[in-house]
């Protein structure tokens, strides 16, 4: 199948200028699992980038030859506002200029409108469950009407990623080992439930290898962008706890280690153990890459 593009336009907020949004899609259009990833939401975070870059060829490669069985979403660099923001040589791509807000905060949590959604049909079968959370989740998020262009960023990368089976969200520190961070539900349960891949978390950490993995239980307090993926499932479970509502979405944080760890080989390399946690995860067929430390 043919690559798809697309580019999403943010609204301008200075006469004659305007920033848009890459994203390319690969594999079938509302296939399962579906993964979404995206780096540098704090834009001078570029690891991430990196491995993003190497993993594109990888994917067109898998998709021409019907490899991919599910849907893979990826925006390597999610952030245009941040990237513009440059102070004489240093790029200072962490917080927004204009509202001083974190780039990795106050995103959405659309728990509250999904449960207006589904209080009444919300039921015992989880398939049903997640199938209409999903559903309501892209409508409350059709529904709003964002302000301004960092507003609007919020709104479209969240309906690329609400409904995902997958999402990996890659910064980096200023120095750091590679880590990652999580939810405890995302440790324990996995995508699809008690019953589904539970490991997927484990998987991820052993074939990047992480040098630690941390969590919050039961999610994250502050907005990030892989909580509020994440804990929407969680939350949706405390306001209904009768209900039968799996953790339909693995979500993860990965810290691509420090900002200076850039290069062609690390991000060959990051790429290659993404490729083959993809395979491990039934999201693209064929053989495992080696992994590459």
């Amino acid at each position: 199948m043919a690559i798809k593009k697309k580019t999403v336009q943010l609204p301008s907020m200075t006469p004659g200028t305007h920033r848009t949004v890459s994203v390319l899609s690969f594999g079938k259009s509302g296939a399962r699992p579906k993964v979404y990833m995206q780096a540098a939401i704090h834009a001078n975070e570029m690891p991430g980038t990196m491995a993003l870059h190497h993993l594109m060829p990888m994917l067109t490669e898998a998709d021409k030859k019907g490899l991919i069985q599910g849907e893979i979403i990826l925006v390597p660099t999610v952030n245009p506002i941040g990237q513009s923001q440059l102070v004489g040589n240093s790029h200072a791509g962490r917080y927004n200029h204009l509202s001083n807000e974190n780039f990795n905060r106050n995103w959405i949590d659309v728990s509250e409108p999904v449960a207006q959604k589904v209080w009444k049909k919300i039921g015992t079968n989880p398939e049903a469950n997640v199938k209409m959370i999903r559903k309501a989740a892209l409508e409350a998020l059709n529904e709003m009407k964002p302000a301004n262009e960092l507003q609007t960023l919020r709104v479209e990368m969240q309906k690329l990623s609400t409904d995902a089976d997958y999402v990996l969200d890659l910064h980096c520190d200023i120095y750091a080992a590679l880590h990652l961070f999580t939810a405890h539900n995302d440790w324990i349960k996995g995508p699809t439930g008690p019953l589904g891949n539970a490991g997927a978390v484990q998987a991820l950490a052993a074939d990047l290898g992480v040098e630690a993995t941390m969590y919050n239980d039961p999610y994250p307090s502050t907005l990030t962008f892989s909580g509020v993926n994440s804990a929407l499932w969680a939350r949706l479970q405390d306001k209904f706890p009768q209900a039968h509502i799996p953790q339909a979405c693995m979500s993860v944080t990965l810290e691509m280690r420090s900002q200076h760890d850039v290069s062609d080989a690390q991000g060959l390399s990051d790429a290659k153990n993404l490729y083959r946690w993809l395979v491990r995860q039934g999201v693209v067929g064929g053989k495992q890459p080696l992994c590459l430390k």
